[in-house]
């Protein structure tokens, strides 16, 4: 009980002290989560790349597709906005898979030197990447939504 009161007091800033201390134990969890944080970034990067080269794997083979009965010719227009949408989403996920880098050189770099001041940032750059998340998750749920009633209305209209 007594060592939760002085984890408390560290954690918990007063009036005469301002300290946040890591122990040994947290400094290694710090380590190990850059880690994991810069392994994340770098699937990102892999995934930024699959959908940017997708994207423009669409928009050029579509010039090739031999148009006939089996298909037809809108398939050259959805495969053009489906390519533009992909090339769109891999700049979209770039913003926080730089968030993820940053964090991951702040964390490691407030461990070398022993700095408050990197890790804010690290902490900084992590709750911004979870904030551009949920903020894309948002939308991207709103438009599901959206696309459900447009679906909806566009089978009504043709029955």
């Amino acid at each position: 009980m007594e060592n939760q009161h002085n984890l408390m007091e560290t954690l918990v800033p007063s009036e005469t002290k301002n300290v946040l201390t890591i122990t040994d134990k947290g400094k290694k969890d710090l380590k190990s989560m850059s880690c994991w944080v810069k392994f994340y970034a770098i699937l990102g990067c892999v995934g930024i790349a699959c959908l940017f080269f997708s994207g423009v794997f669409m928009l050029i083979t579509r010039n090739f597709l031999p148009f006939n009965e089996t298909i037809p010719e809108w398939s050259s227009a959805t495969m053009v906005l489906m390519g533009i949408i992909y090339i769109i989403l891999a700049i979209i996920m770039i913003f926080p898979v730089l968030f993820l880098f940053r964090s991951a050189g702040c964390s490691n770099k407030a461990l070398a030197l022993n700095s408050d001041e990197y890790l804010e940032a690290s902490i900084h750059n992590m709750k911004t990447f979870w904030k551009f998340t949920g903020i894309v998750n948002i939308v991207f749920l709103g438009l599901a939504v959206l696309m459900v009633f447009a679906v909806m209305v566009l089978a009504i209209t043709l029955v």
